[in-house]
């Protein structure tokens, strides 16, 4: 059950914030925060908390969060938060506070620190609070909807094993050709814009379109070519890449594909089965010199000059000593863990072969493959290919379950 004090907490907070309408000072502009944005059947979505699930999705995301995506989230889990009161579905203050406590795990904090850390981008504890509670209710109402568990037989064990092993030897054969075009998302503003010239680009229709797009508006160095791309191995694409090209046909541009301070959208050009398998994914190592200009200009005329220099990643190390304004890092990581700016950048290369990755701000970077290698190729436990499609099952189901509600709930955008 939801303890008292929880309750009696919102109660206060509602009396003071009604209080403090009314005192003259209060302005306008203030009063604005608190006006409805959306309504969900008896529910109410202000502005304030739009604004609040923004900054947070954007927290835990790592890059800015669209108005439209905090807006959704909220809708949805006011949708479950009315299943929850019509099921009698409530949460416990100890176990809300165990999750926060499991969530801030995940970021290698305890509660606290991670409630400082979202104090500090003008967060506040409760938004981090409703969002533990309606994932702990969403939790609760599916595993009596749904089941904790679906049954799982051998079959379905040994026909996933098979898909698994017919996807990996087809990607093995594939090769790619693709167009790209970035644009540059490092603030709320700036991915508004991008959402913008998004729509835009996914209207175009034919290649010569796309190209003249990404010589106009994309940041990425392919820009040149009208963000052309060589043939690149299947395999080395980042995952979310890859899934969609699974489903593309050429002349079809993907869906934005996230990246650090970016996003991207990819245009199947043409697929080729080379018919000898090569190496699908694995795991890179490789180096990133970061190389700073008062302009991306700048910034890449210096990483271009840094290229004539260096033959080997250990050459990076010279290169750092010589400059402190640089940053080498090394890495070594499952493509299918890369961003997908990086990944793509390092496709098509082979050991020792090198290339600049810039962007929108005024630094560049210069990349080199230090070695690529396959990872494990042990068979899959069975326990675990069972696990995953019990997992598979219920979400599913919960999704499905979530969008008649969704379907069904009287829901009002406002503004």
């Amino acid at each position: 059950m939801i303890g008292t004090r929880w309750q009696i907490g919102h109660v206060l907070a509602a009396l003071a914030l009604a209080a403090l309408c009314a005192l003259p000072g209060f302005s306008a502009a203030a009063q604005g925060l608190f006006a409805p944005v959306a309504k969900v059947q008896d529910q109410t979505i202000t502005a304030f908390e739009l604004d609040q699930r923004q900054r947070f999705l954007s927290a835990i995301g790592g890059s800015p969060a669209p108005r439209e995506l905090a807006l959704d989230r909220l809708i949805e889990e006011k949708v479950q938060r009315a299943e929850a009161r019509r099921l009698g579905v409530e949460i416990a203050t100890d176990d809300i506070l165990v999750g926060m406590d499991e969530f801030a795990g995940r970021a290698n904090l305890d509660r606290a620190g991670l409630i400082a850390q979202l104090a500090q981008l003008g967060i506040a504890e409760e938004t981090f609070r409703d969002f533990v509670e309606a994932g702990l209710m969403w939790r609760q109402i599916v595993r009596g909807r749904v089941g904790g568990n679906q049954h799982i037989n051998l079959n379905d064990v040994n026909e996933a094993l098979a898909f698994g092993n017919a996807q990996q030897q087809a990607a093995s054969r594939v090769r790619v050709l693709i167009s790209e075009i970035f644009l540059p998302a490092r603030s709320p503003e700036e991915r508004a814009t991008a959402d913008e010239i998004i729509a835009q680009i996914q209207d175009l229709r034919g290649f010569d379109a796309f190209s003249n797009a990404a010589r106009q508006v994309s940041v990425a160095p392919s820009r040149d070519q009208g963000g052309r791309i060589d043939w690149l191995a299947f395999g080395n694409l980042p995952g979310p890449l890859r899934e969609q090209i699974l489903l593309m046909s050429p002349g079809q541009i993907s869906d934005p594909v996230e990246v650090p301070n970016a996003v991207g959208l990819f245009q199947l050009r043409a697929l080729s089965d080379t018919g000898a398998p090569a190496p699908v994914g694995g795991i890179a190592e490789f180096a990133v010199l970061g190389v700073p200009g008062s302009t991306p200009q700048e910034a890449r005329e210096d990483a271009a000059a840094i290229l004539e220099r260096i033959d080997t990643c250990k050459d990076f190390y010279g290169e750092a000593q010589r400059d402190p304004d640089l940053t080498l890092e090394l890495r070594e990581s499952p493509v299918d863990l890369l961003a997908a700016d990086i990944a793509l950048a390092l496709a098509p290369l082979d050991i020792g072969e090198r290339t600049v990755l810039a962007g929108a701000e005024s630094r560049a970077r210069i990349l080199m493959l230090c070695s690529r290698r396959l990872a494990g190729s042990e068979t899959p436990d069975p326990d675990q290919v069972a696990t995953a499609l019990s997992n598979q099952r219920v979400q599913a189901r919960a999704d499905a379950l979530l969008a008649d509600l969704i379907a069904r709930a009287n829901i009002e955008i406002l503004r």
